[in-house]
C-alpha cells in the first residue's frame, strides 16, 4: 500500500486500489491506501473537468444549453452544473496549472474551486499570476490555509481592482434554502457586508425586545424567531402581489386520515419535502390556514383539485402548480407556482389545454423547450420523460402526495 500512496495517480492505481480489503490491512496500510484513494479522488476529478470543459467549448450556443444535459446527466441542479462548468473552463484557460496538479493529486477538488472562485472576475493574466503564487504550496495547505494566502495573492495581484471585484460579488447575492434533517433547513445569503451588517441589527433589535419580559430563549433562539416574524408579516399583508393566480403563502399538504388522527403520515411542505405528522396537522390547522382538497390517485398523483368558487382557468392553473410543484426539467427545484405553465403540444399544433398537456416550466427551461431539441413527452403516470439534443432520455416525476386511509366507520 505504501508503494501506491506514493505513485501517481492514474487508471491503473484507481484499478489496483479497488482489490483492497480494507479489513485485511495493517493500520498502517489503511492509511496508506486512505491516502491514494484521496489522490485518485483528485485525478477523476480533474478528468470530468476536461471533459466537462470540451463539452462546454463545443456548444455553440449563447444560452450554453449544454449545461442542461450535463446537470441531467449528473442529476445535479442546472444552477450546481453552471458553477461546475464555469470551474472547468477556468482550468482548462487561465488556471491550467491547477488543473495538472488536480490531475497529479496535489490538491483537492476543494482547493481548486478556492482558487477559481477567488480569480473568477480577473482578467486571464492576473489569474494566471495569482495561481503562481499560490500552487506551489497548495499541497501543504488544508483548504482554509489555502483560501487565506489565495485571498492574500489576489490583493497583491491586483490592488486596483477591489471595487470591480466588490461589484462583481454584489451580484452574486442571493438567499439559499436547503432542507436539513428533524424537520429543519438551513436559510443562508450571500450579502454585501453591509447589507448583512443591516440584517443583522434587525435581528438583535427585535432579539432584544423579547429579552425584556423575561424571555427564557437564547439569543440565537431570538434572533431566528424575529427572522421568522418578519416574514410572516410580509405573507400577512393583503396587498401582496400574486403568482399564478394565488397569494404566496406557504403550502403543506396532509392526508385527511391524518388530519383527523387516524395515522400519522408526513405531511410535504412545498419546497423542503416530508414533515412530521404533528407539524402538518399543526399548519392545516391555524387560524390562517385556507385549505384546498386535492384528489389522488392510489400512487399518490394528483388527479383533481377543489373549484370551489374559482374560474376554470383558475383551477387548471391551481391544478399544474399542485400536481407539478416545481419545474419538470431534470433536477431543476424552481417551484411550480414561480413557472410558466406550458403546453407539451404546441397549442398551435393542435395540442389541447388540458391537465394532460400542460406542464410548470421555469422561464429557462421553457426556452430551452422552444430553442433547442430538448423534447418532454408525459407519461400517464405523472412522470415526464425528456429527451436531449444528443439522444439521452432523463425522467422525472413529482413526488407523491400523501395518501388517505380513512376506514370506514
Amino acid at each position: 500500500m505504501a508503494a501506491l500512496a506514493a505513485a501517481p495517480p492514474s487508471a491503473d492505481s484507481v484499478l489496483r486500489s479497488t482489490y483492497a480489503v480494507p479489513e485485511r490491512l495493517s493500520p498502517s496500510a489503511r492509511i496508506d491506501l486512505l491516502s491514494a484513494l484521496a489522490k485518485q479522488a483528485a485525478w477523476v476529478e480533474a478528468r470530468q473537468l476536461e471533459l466537462l470543459a470540451v463539452i462546454d467549448a463545443a456548444d455553440p450556443s449563447p444560452d450554453r444549453w449544454a449545461t442542461e444535459e450535463i446537470a441531467a446527466v449528473l442529476r445535479i441542479a442546472p444552477s450546481t452544473a453552471t458553477v461546475r462548468v464555469a470551474l472547468a473552463r477556468l482550468l482548462a484557460g487561465p488556471l491550467l496549472a491547477t488543473r495538472q496538479a488536480l490531475f497529479a493529486g496535489q490538491i483537492t477538488a476543494r482547493h481548486a474551486s478556492v482558487l477559481a472562485e477567488a480569480v473568477r472576475p480577473l482578467d486571464d493574466p492576473a489569474a494566471t499570476a495569482v495561481q503562481e503564487r499560490v500552487l506551489t504550496k497548495g499541497a501543504e495547505d488544508t483548504v482554509a490555509e489555502f483560501a487565506r494566502r489565495v485571498r492574500r495573492a489576489v490583493l497583491i495581484v491586483d490592488p486596483s481592482g477591489q471595487e470591480q471585484r466588490h461589484c462583481a460579488a454584489v451580484d452574486q447575492r442571493r438567499v439559499v434554502i436547503t432542507p436539513d434533517v428533524d424537520g429543519m433547513a438551513q436559510l443562508w445569503a450571500l450579502l454585501p457586508a453591509v447589507g448583512a451588517a443591516t440584517v443583522g441589527a434587525a435581528l438583535n433589535a427585535l432579539a432584544a425586545e423579547s429579552r425584556k419580559g423575561g424571555d427564557a430563549r437564547t439569543a440565537d433562539q431570538r434572533r431566528a424567531d424575529a427572522l421568522v416574524s418578519m416574514a410572516d408579516a410580509v405573507l400577512a399583508d393583503p396587498k401582496r402581489g400574486r403568482h399564478q393566480g394565488q397569494a404566496p403563502a406557504i403550502q403543506v399538504t396532509v392526508a385527511a386520515s391524518t388530519l383527523i388522527g387516524q395515522d400519522d403520515q408526513p405531511g410535504d411542505l412545498a419546497g423542503y419535502g416530508p414533515i412530521s405528522a404533528t407539524t402538518a396537522r399543526r399548519l392545516a390547522t391555524g387560524e390562517t390556514a385556507n385549505w384546498r382538497t386535492l384528489l389522488t390517485d392510489d400512487a399518490g398523483q394528483l388527479v383533481d383539485v377543489g373549484r370551489r368558487s374559482h374560474r376554470p382557468r383558475q383551477v387548471l392553473r391551481d391544478f399544474i402548480v399542485a400536481r407539478d410543484r416545481r419545474c419538470t426539467f431534470p433536477g431543476c427545484a424552481q417551484p411550480a407556482a414561480r413557472c410558466d405553465l406550458d403546453h407539451v403540444r404546441s397549442y398551435r399544433q393542435g395540442g389541447a389545454t388540458d391537465p394532460a398537456n400542460l406542464q410548470a416550466l421555469c422561464r429557462r427551461h421553457h426556452r430551452a423547450k422552444h430553442r433547442t431539441e430538448w423534447t418532454p413527452s408525459r407519461g400517464r403516470d405523472g412522470s415526464t420523460t425528456w429527451t436531449s439534443p444528443t439522444g439521452h432520455a432523463y425522467r422525472t416525476k413529482p413526488p407523491p402526495l400523501p395518501l388517505d386511509r380513512l376506514e370506514d366507520s
